[in-house]
C-alpha cells in the first residue's frame, strides 16, 4: 500500500471509529426530529482540529449548503476528507446537530452532535454516547432516552477541538 492509500484509509478508519466507537449513535435516518436551523455562520471556514483518540490533526472545512445545512469534511494530509452534511435543530431547548456521513456521493448512516464556541476561533465538538440508546427500538423510544440524557451532562462525549486557520473568517 503506497502512502497516500495508507493516509487515505487511515483517515477513514478514524473518521469511522470514532463515530462508532467514541460516540456515534449510528441510525438510518435524524435521530432528532424538527426543520433545519439557520446555518450558525460563525462555524464556516477551515479548522485546525485534534481528537483525544489521534494524536495527527486534521482538517475540518465547513461551508453553508442548501436547505440550512452544512457541509463538512474532515481530512489530513494527502488523504481523501471524509464527509458529512448536517443541519441544525433545537430539541427541548437545546441545539443540536443531526448529522450524515457521506460517502461516494451518499447519504449513509445519521449520528447526533453538538459543538460550542468558545471564542470565535476555538470551536468544539460532541459526539453523543451510543449506550444510552441501545435498546431503544423506535423514535418514540430514543425521543424518551433524548428528553432524559439532555437533562443530564454525560450523553456527549468529546471528538475535536479545533482552532481557525487564519484568514478563514
Amino acid at each position: 500500500m503506497n502512502g497516500r492509500a495508507r493516509d487515505r484509509s487511515r483517515t477513514r478508519l478514524v473518521a469511522v471509529a470514532v463515530a462508532v466507537a467514541t460516540g456515534g449513535c449510528i441510525y438510518e435516518q435524524p435521530l432528532v426530529p424538527g426543520r433545519p436551523e439557520t446555518v450558525d455562520r460563525r462555524v464556516l471556514g477551515q479548522w485546525r482540529c485534534v481528537s483525544p483518540d489521534n494524536a495527527e490533526p486534521a482538517i475540518l472545512k465547513v461551508t453553508e449548503a442548501p436547505a440550512r445545512k452544512y457541509h463538512a469534511e474532515f481530512g489530513g494530509g494527502e488523504a481523501t476528507p471524509s464527509v458529512f452534511s448536517a443541519y441544525a435543530v433545537t430539541f427541548h431547548g437545546k441545539t443540536l446537530l443531526n448529522v450524515q456521513e457521506i460517502e461516494a456521493g451518499e447519504g449513509r448512516k445519521w449520528t447526533l452532535a453538538r459543538y460550542s464556541l468558545y471564542r470565535p476561533t476555538v470551536l468544539h465538538i460532541e459526539f453523543a454516547r451510543d449506550e444510552p440508546f441501545r435498546d431503544a427500538t423506535t423514535e418514540e423510544q430514543r425521543l424518551a432516552i433524548l428528553r432524559r440524557e439532555l437533562k443530564g451532562s454525560g450523553l456527549f462525549e468529546d471528538y475535536c477541538t479545533c482552532i481557525r486557520l487564519k484568514n478563514q473568517e
